[in-house]
């Protein structure tokens, strides 16, 4: 079903899996913005969920973060811990 778009190990016991999105127009600012960068954290955070990502890891500690950049702020502009 794919794969995430970044998986670090950052010992032997401890993983992060991260789905990333990206947009030219979502920022802090704007409303229009905030709902475009949340509408993509959602679509991240369901992609990580629907697909497992970070499922067949077996490892002492592990951390799945959705994450939203934004072009125009140049920046993370939203991101989530998923369960």
């Amino acid at each position: 079903d794919g794969r995430a778009d970044i998986v670090a190990r950052t010992d032997d016991q401890h993983y992060c899996v991260i789905e990333l999105k990206y947009s030219k127009d979502a920022g802090l600012d704007e409303v229009k913005s905030k709902k475009e960068a949340q509408r993509l954290l959602e679509e991240a955070v369901e992609q990580i969920k629907t697909k497992r990502y970070g499922e067949e890891i077996r490892y002492q500690s592990m951390v799945r973060i959705a994450m939203v950049f934004s072009e125009k702020a140049k920046q993370f502009v939203q991101w989530a811990k998923v369960n």
